[in-house]
């Protein structure tokens, strides 16, 4: 069995837990009037352990996230239930509620990336992207060896930007100028409603950290996709650790440099 999702909370919210779509296996009860919860997994990924617990059980909650391994002194048992949830069953009972960073202050300079990002169209490979950051992936992918395709298919009122060969399946990527996986939400959207039935991931402008793996974070890809269920996740790559993936990440960049105009 994996290690529980887990996460602690006030005493005086004990309310939430009797009424939970799903029932925690476990409930302790810690000192200074709180609470741990915790629900046994069969299939938990620790790549997908921020989806559920930091962007799922704790914004319903209003709880703080638990590592599930953490020593509690004076932690007393105070219910018990023998139940494991599959990750399908978690994503499916509790809403995801993405994490944001608390809004900044009024300023009349503070505009979104994509805003103040204007593309710039680049040649690389013999194929003029209509952004160089597009561009800037289409190296990255050939530097590790992911075969792909720009702009090859038409879905409904939806072009992709890539089609790469990942895995055993073809993957449709979707190239953002994000800069965190909140900047997501709408070529996600996009991608949800355009009939694709395959694997698909969102890319941004840099190569992330995950917090519980060194592996790279290329951005979020969306989960289940067979199933009826489908979520966002962090895209992990298992075998590309993150210092690795940062130095192909600015080989990439130097190979669509812009050069201005003489």
């Amino acid at each position: 069995m994996s290690a529980p999702w887990a996460i602690t909370l006030s005493a005086h919210k004990k309310h939430r837990l009797e009424e939970s779509p799903l029932v925690p296996s476990l409930i302790l009860s810690l000192p200074n009037n709180r609470l741990a919860a915790y629900w046994n997994s069969v299939d938990a990924k620790d790549e997908h352990r921020e989806a559920i617990v930091d962007q799922r059980l704790v914004p319903h909650f209003g709880a703080t996230p638990l590592r599930s391994t953490m020593t509690l002194p004076g932690a007393v048992e105070c219910w018990k239930h023998n139940v494991a949830y599959t990750e399908n069953q978690m994503a499916s009972a509790f809403r995801w509620v993405p994490q944001t960073s608390p809004a900044p202050a009024p300023a009349p300079a503070v505009v979104s990336p994509s805003t103040v990002m204007s593309a710039i169209p680049t040649t690389y490979a013999n194929v003029r992207f209509r952004s160089r950051l597009e561009a800037r992936w289409a190296a990255f992918f050939d530097l590790v060896q992911w075969r792909w395709e720009y702009e090859p298919l038409d879905l409904d009122g939806y072009i992709p930007d890539f089609v790469i060969e990942f895995g055993n399946a073809n993957r449709l990527v979707e190239v953002k100028p994000a800069l965190q996986l909140t900047d997501y939400h709408e070529a996600q959207a996009k991608i949800l409603n355009s009939g694709w039935a395959g694997p698909a991931s969102c890319v941004g402008a840099k190569i992330g950290r995950f917090s519980y793996s060194d592996c790279a974070c290329l951005g979020s890809e969306l989960m289940d996709h067979n199933q009826s269920t489908r979520f966002w996740s962090p895209w992990l790559i298992s075998n590309l650790d993150h210092e690795p993936a940062s130095r192909i990440w600015r080989e990439a960049g130097n190979a669509v440099q812009w050069k201005a105009r003489r």
